[in-house]
């Protein structure tokens, strides 16, 4: 049945004619039958060619780990090694004393890394830092 769903979506989606289409995407969850959760496909249509559209297909699955280099946020943010993970562990759902735990230190210096982080992304919350890393050019593998 997904299979179903998945062509007949694509199919609608390289319509020609823009009324017979809702949107120039579609987004779906597809079972894996390995996992919890399904995978997630944004399904969108690149251009307006009306004989044969180019389409792009981004899957997800939610339950990977958000991997970011910490280079990447030391080069774009002036961060400290430390500070870098600090933020990639918080993009994936670690609290501040999870993190405390995990990189053997005290909750008051991942604290202070953390204020450290707000200054250099220009943010004031943990969720701004999740925002600005899960929406930014840094998500693109």
């Amino acid at each position: 049945q997904e299979n179903i769903t998945l062509y007949n979506s694509l199919f609608k989606l390289r319509q020609t004619d823009k009324k017979q289409r809702a949107s120039n995407q579609v987004a779906l969850s597809v079972h894996h039958p390995d996992k919890e959760h399904g995978l997630h496909i944004l399904a969108v249509r690149l251009d307006e060619n009306e004989a044969n559209p180019l389409l792009a297909l981004y899957i997800a699955d939610p339950e990977l780990s958000f991997n970011l280099p910490p280079e990447a946020l030391q080069n774009l943010y002036g961060m400290t090694p430390a500070e870098a993970n600090v933020a990639i562990a918080l993009a994936n759902g670690a609290s501040a004393q999870q993190i405390s735990e995990r990189h053997q230190v005290s909750i008051e210096t991942v604290r202070s890394q953390l204020k450290s982080i707000y200054s250099k992304m220009n943010v004031n919350r943990q969720q701004d830092v999740v925002r600005l890393l899960l929406s930014g050019v840094l998500r693109a593998k």
